[in-house]
């Protein structure tokens, strides 16, 4: 079942040189087609069934696109777009006893996430520390797992530009997302385990390095340091700043004078993807933090474009 509610408006100004765009929905999902999880013993992972649960989707977007300058010979075109989505479960009849408990807050996002709350290593015994929530003593899940984290994006947006001068067109286009997401940590592997690691694993803790951000290693039959290890990549530790600003797309082109009634029109343009990023993740890659799968990829291209 689903509820929807829309609205927008547009202006525009000085024979469309000036636009604006502003819209706002809200989207609310119920009785959704899941897949429950079984038990192993089962067989099967899981079987479809509906959610008696309600989601909501919200947001604010905006676009304008302006023509700042306009000649004979010369041409700017920009334009500009933000969005800023919004999730949260509404309710969930019987959260509490069910497959779910774990993984859902009412009133929080369906992305969050619930963590060990991280503190800091601890200077005397080079232990990570976490918040013991119930006083136990122990860190364990899920009692110990209250902190959470919105892995979801806050805003994004892009910036597009097209600037023409006679023969020649320069266009562009930044993207910037505004968002947290797993980092390095969350892919750790245990202590003593002969596998690669990020060079940023090297700065480990010690009495004259104290802003290491590893715990001292062991060979890897140390039960304390691997549950330790466990519990840090299931922490708030794991979650981080993964915003960005990336050069996405950037086209040179140049039209060809032709003397040619054959050929209409012939082009030569150059184009690069994904040049430059700014960013201060303690990852890969902002835009692609799922493990196992490359980044987008750096391109260069030349090419030639003929229209009869």
């Amino acid at each position: 079942k689903t509820n929807k509610l829309e609205t927008a408006f547009e202006l525009a100004f000085l024979k469309n040189r000036i636009s604006f765009t502003a819209a706002w929905y809200r989207n609310r999902s119920s009785n959704q087609l899941v897949g429950i999880p079984l038990p192993a013993t089962t067989g099967f992972s899981s079987i479809l069934s509906n959610l008696n649960a309600t989601v909501e989707n919200s947001g604010f977007e905006v676009e304008t696109t302006i023509i700042p300058l306009k000649s004979e010979n010369f041409q700017w075109n920009a334009s500009f777009n933000i969005s800023f989505p919004k999730n949260k479960l509404l309710s969930f009849p019987g959260l509490e006893g069910s497959t779910y408990a774990n993984s859902y807050t009412i009133g929080e996002s369906i992305y969050a996430v619930k963590l060990f709350d991280y503190q800091s290593i601890d200077p005397i015994t080079g232990k990570y520390v976490f918040t013991d929530y119930n006083g136990d003593g122990k860190i364990t899940t899920p009692d110990d797992a209250q902190a959470i984290k919105n892995l979801g994006s806050i805003f994004f947006g892009g910036f597009q530009n097209e600037i023409s001068y006679k023969k020649l067109k320069l266009s562009f286009l930044l993207q910037f997302v505004k968002q947290e997401a797993y980092n390095y940590i969350r892919t750790m592997s245990t202590p003593g385990v002969i596998v690669n690691q990020p060079t940023e694993f090297l700065n480990v803790w010690s009495a004259t390095n104290p802003s290491g951000i590893i715990m001292p290693y062991t060979p890897g039959t140390d039960a304390t340091t691997n549950a330790l290890t466990t519990n840090f990549k299931n922490s708030t530790a794991a979650v981080g700043d993964a915003s960005y600003i990336r050069l996405k797309n950037i086209q040179l082109n140049y039209r060809l004078p032709l003397q040619s009634t054959f050929i209409r029109e012939a082009i030569l343009y150059a184009q690069g993807q994904n040049l430059l990023t700014w960013t201060n993740y303690f990852g890969l890659d902002p835009e692609m933090v799922t493990s196992g799968y490359l980044p987008p990829l750096k391109t260069l291209s030349l090419g030639f474009q003929l229209t009869f």
